[in-house]
């Protein structure tokens, strides 16, 4: 099946369409055999659909329909003695072209390769998908882009940080050889300015189509897991040994450590939220400004059907040409401002958007 629903939804709409498909019939709630059965096409869909399956949108096996009848108000359509049927009389086969009718004629209007509304919507959702690839394909490049950079810009903290973390330990084994404190608290703290540094390295996922980029990759994030691991088993040493000497304040020694560490911490905490409502406040401005300016737009681009009808041209006209603007804005501007309140409600969610995209998009 040609779909772009899950292979589960597709099995479960064919076990429902096996179940319950065809166009059937009920009286007082009682389905009426044998209509709607796959060897019982009563209303002729597939006949139809035999000669001109473009016009002709419904199928027996792929519709699931209900024509409700009751004695009191079609006291006409009998059963017949076997109750397997209708009576052939003239009630039934009135309501089975009238049926029909309503099939060829909603078939015709609304979903066939004749039909002027299903024309109209076809253009307005290729132009929605055409758009929606286009920004799928600047989203791609656009995190290819920026991955790069944040590649480059890792891989050359990461090379300072392991130059600094070799002169590191020259200062630790000299502090750890000593039996002054101050020396080994000042080596301690200058391992825990380290790790602060080192622990905010991290890398995107790697975004496909960047597969060439792979080794250096997982090297630049092996690189940062092994200096991880050093500085840790740095900072693990210094406080044994600081524990070791025994001084006179041990606590007060803790706490002043961990109250540099805090400090540096909330410094980098205020940053983060600092950019972030920053962005957002840019991003509510910018939706502000475009909404606004599209809400002007429609009106400049719909106020001129007004004058035409005045001029003679129809009403029906008119509104059509006035909802194809609502729809052509809704394409370019509604449904991209949809699109980033879905990203932001997602992301107060707590998933991960890098992670989502790569795993439900591929290239």
């Amino acid at each position: 099946m040609n779909s772009g629903h899950e292979q589960a939804d597709q099995d479960a709409i064919k076990k429902l369409q096996d179940e319950a498909g065809g166009m059937m019939v009920y009286r007082d709630g009682v389905r009426v055999l044998p209509y709607g059965r796959p060897d019982s096409d009563f209303f002729g869909l597939e006949e139809r659909r035999g000669k001109h399956a473009g016009r002709e949108f419904w199928a027996h096996r792929r519709v699931f329909g209900r024509v409700f009848i009751s004695r009191a108000s079609n006291p006409n359509l009998k059963d017949k003695a076997g109750r397997e049927g209708l009576v052939e009389n003239q009630a039934k086969r009135l309501m089975r072209l009238m049926v029909i009718s309503v099939l060829m004629e909603s078939a015709r209007r609304y979903f066939g390769s004749s039909s002027p509304i299903r024309e109209k919507e076809l253009e307005r959702i290729e132009a929605k998908n055409a758009k929606g690839r286009a920004s799928t394909q600047a989203a791609r490049k656009l995190k290819r882009k920026d991955f790069l950079s944040k590649l480059r810009l890792v891989i050359n903290t990461v090379s300072k940080s392991e130059a600094s973390l070799d002169n590191l330990f020259e200062l630790c084994e000299t502090a750890l050889k000593s039996k002054d404190s101050t020396k080994v608290v000042s080596a301690l703290e200058k391992v825990g300015e380290l790790h602060n540094e080192t622990e905010d390295l991290d890398l995107p996922q790697l975004p496909k189509g960047l597969e060439e980029r792979e080794e250096q990759y997982r090297e630049t994030r092996d690189r940062i897991e092994n200096m991880n691991q050093r500085v840790g088993d740095l900072q693990s040493k210094m406080a044994t040994k600081l524990a070791s000497l025994k001084v006179s304040k041990p606590d007060v020694i803790v706490e002043d450590f961990r109250q540099k560490v805090m400090l540096t911490f909330s410094k980098q905490t205020t940053v983060l939220a600092n950019n972030l409502a920053s962005q957002l406040r840019e991003l509510g401005q910018l939706w502000e400004r475009r909404l606004s300016q599209g809400a002007g737009e429609l009106d400049e681009a719909t106020t001129g059907f007004i004058d035409q009808v005045s001029k003679g041209e129809s009403v029906g006209w008119a509104i059509g040409e006035i909802q194809a603007e609502v729809d052509r804005f809704s394409v370019q501007l509604l449904d991209d401002c949809r699109s980033v309140t879905n990203a932001v409600e997602l992301l107060v969610k707590g998933i991960d958007l890098d992670s989502a995209g790569n795993r439900s998009v591929s290239v």
